[in-house]
Order: structure tokens, then sequence, then C-alpha cells
């Protein structure tokens, strides 16, 4: 009986890559498009007292947009600062700055 020679596993990669860039520029766009609703709506307010009822649903609809363009974007920076596995490296800062950096949490 022969034994078989076991295998590391292969490190874990992060392919991130470009989807961080992709994610602040859609970020981007979204906050020109509500900034330029945002000014109509303004305007309209100026104008008549009153903003439209479409101008309002846009509007909400963009805040939300934004609201899960800004959420992708920080779960991206997260994931792409996350160490990766496999590298044999430890982190950049001792056990003792380690246990100071976590002794607030209860």
């Amino acid at each position: 009986m022969t034994a078989e020679p076991r295998t590391k596993p292969a490190p874990e990669t992060k392919a991130i890559g470009n989807d961080v860039t992709q994610a602040f520029e859609d970020f981007h766009r979204t906050f020109a498009s509500f900034r330029d609703t945002n000014d109509e709506r303004l305007y309209q307010i100026e104008t008549r007292l009153s903003s439209d009822v479409v101008t309002e649903e846009k509007l909400a609809r963009i805040d939300r947009a934004l609201d899960d363009n800004k959420r992708r974007l920080e779960t991206l920076v997260i994931e792409k600062s996350r160490p990766q596995i496999g590298r044999g490296e430890m982190a950049s800062c001792s056990a003792q700055e380690r246990m100071e950096k976590f002794s607030c949490f209860p």
C-alpha cells in the first residue's frame, strides 16, 4: 500500500481586478444623475412652489441606487483589502498591536 503524496490546496486568489474601478464609476454616474435631478426638483419648487411627483419618484429611485452602489463599492474595497490566504505572510502588526486593536470589543 503506497501513500499518495498530499498536495497543498491552491491559495485563495482575489479576482476583483477592475471591479472596484467600475463600481466607483457607476457610483459617480449615479451621483451625477442624482445631482441633476435634485437641481431640477429645486427649480420646480422655486417656480411652482412644489415639485412634480414624477421628479420626486425619480429622485427616490436614484437615491436607492446610490445606496446600492455605495454598499457594493464598500464590499469590494473590503474584499480587496483582505489578505490572501496561503501566502505564508503574517499581518504587519505584532501580537501586542493586534491585542490593542481588538481589546475595545466586548
